[in-house]
């Protein structure tokens, strides 16, 4: 019986099978493969992260300019409600019968603006939760709470924290709000339906020189995918044994030319922190020397 490899039990034999299916399970080779993905994995954070905050604030300041208010939230709460009920009705014309109420929510411009505004009740949550510790740490030394048993010691935080809400309310600063927000929230404002009710203000913040014939939802929406699949440091250039180094390669093009299209300065800014094209060459070369390493058959791997 062979001895297992220590790493194994850390890592996990699920998470390390698909490099040791490309290595013909040559334990070694595996390890080398997982820690190369790791290492481009880890080159895409930089520019990812550029990307998501320089998008975001761009969808702020259009937003601000598109509805002349430095808050925008709930005027775009109330244009997509409104917009969302007129479709609806229009629906319900055309097909002379009642939408469901599960159709209702899921319809594209209110789900929307109800994830937006679900975010914000989710950050005033964590807000009270805050002021609810903090409350428990201030009182918790005193004699009359010592006393108390857990489920009273449950009311009487409660109690006061009431009452300290009563004389203080939790805001949510837009700017807390927009940082927090995540990435397919941001993305899914370029679908169509949404682009049309924002009247393609949205579009604007781009430079039509480098997006002219590009779907931009598509485009950040493929870029999400594979942020998910580096944030999980899930294999990046191959499924099974099909390797294909170009998907990677696409990425990154798509990724600096929406930085570009947002900004010439800013793609400049972003090449400083490149080392992706290092990890893509260190990790072709390793694909390419491997059948020589383990004698694997001739259709074993395929290079595309």
């Amino acid at each position: 019986m062979n001895k297992k490899n220590p790493l194994e039990n850390h890592l996990s034999v699920p998470r390390l099978k698909p490099y040791l299916d490309v290595c013909n399970g040559n334990f070694a080779k595996g390890l080398e493969f997982y820690q190369l993905n790791m290492r481009l994995s880890a080159s895409f954070l930089p520019l990812l992260s550029i990307l998501e905050v320089s998008l975001r604030n761009a969808i702020d300041r259009s937003l601000m300019d598109f509805f002349n208010t430095y808050d925008w939230r709930n005027n775009f709460q109330e244009l997509l409600y409104e917009e969302s009920y007129k479709k609806v009705l229009l629906l319900e014309k055309k097909y002379e019968e009642q939408l469901t109420k599960d159709y209702k929510k899921k319809e594209l411009l209110y789900s929307t603006a109800e994830k937006l505004k679900n975010h914000h009740r989710s950050l005033i949550r964590e807000e009270k939760n805050i002021l609810r510790i903090n409350i428990k740490i201030r009182y918790r030394k005193k004699n009359n709470y010592k006393k108390l048993n857990d489920l009273e010691k449950l009311r009487y935080i409660e109690q006061k924290l009431e009452k300290e809400l009563q004389t203080r309310h939790i805001t949510i600063p837009k700017s807390q709000l927009i940082a927090t927000m995540p990435f397919a929230f941001w993305t899914s404002l370029f679908r169509d339906e949404i682009t049309r009710v924002l009247k393609d203000s949205l579009s604007r913040i781009f430079s039509e020189d480098y997006i002219k014939n590009m779907n931009v939802y598509s485009t950040l929406n493929s870029i999400r995918l594979f942020r998910n699949r580096v944030a999980h440091n899930e294999p990046l250039c191959f499924k099974y044994k099909y390797f294909n180094i170009d998907k990677v390669k696409k990425v990154n093009m798509y990724i600096g030319i929406i930085i570009k299209s947002l900004d010439k300065d800013l793609y400049n800014f972003s090449k400083s922190t490149f080392t992706i094209h290092r990890n893509m060459l260190e990790i072709n070369d390793f694909i390419e020397n491997l059948p020589q390493i383990i004698n694997y058959d001739d259709n074993q791997l395929k290079l595309f």
